[in-house]
């Protein structure tokens, strides 16, 4: 398993360094994508057990509302909030060229009974097309989230992955 994950990681550098992106693991579900502006995902509250660098970005993406996911207050500067939160239909937004998607989902597979809502993150960033799933708990994409998600460059899933996706 390490080697998949090392050979995929080093993949993705591949592909992004050759689109001119730099993409940084911060802790938890965080990352920050730099080329043709900065995206930020789901900044985690310090409790969390990650320290977080001093952090400016263009947009900052949060998948759904808990504290290890919705620190939009560490991103300094003017961010705009990709906010996944009250999202529960498909809506697309532009931050300074920067065009996103955000694709309703839940936290677990019980419709978010359990966990509440959890909001797929799609975007195009120097030519490439990422999709940050948070934390992703259905046991299956719809077929309206994989038409969303088609022709992707690089997918951030949580973890555990999604177990039984066509």
């Amino acid at each position: 398993m390490p080697i998949r994950i090392a050979s995929a990681l080093l993949l993705v550098c591949w592909a992004a360094a050759a689109q001119s992106v730099a993409i940084t693991w911060i802790g938890q579900a965080c990352f920050i994508l730099r080329g043709s502006g900065t995206v930020v995902t789901d900044p985690p509250v310090a409790s969390i057990g990650y320290r977080l660098p001093p952090m400016t970005a263009d947009a900052v993406t949060v998948t759904h509302n808990h504290p290890d996911h919705n620190n939009t207050a560490a991103v300094s500067g003017d961010p705009v909030i990709v906010d996944g939160r009250p999202v529960t239909a498909r809506q697309e937004m532009t931050v300074n060229g920067i065009p996103f998607v955000l694709i309703p989902g839940f936290h677990d597979n019980t419709n978010g009974s359990q966990r509440g809502q959890n909001t797929i993150v799609r975007w195009t960033q120097a030519g490439l097309k990422f999709a940050h799933f948070g934390d992703f708990g259905q046991d299956q994409l719809t077929e309206m989230q994989r038409a969303d998600l088609a022709g992707l460059d690089l997918l951030r899933s949580p973890p555990s992955g999604i177990s039984r996706t066509p």
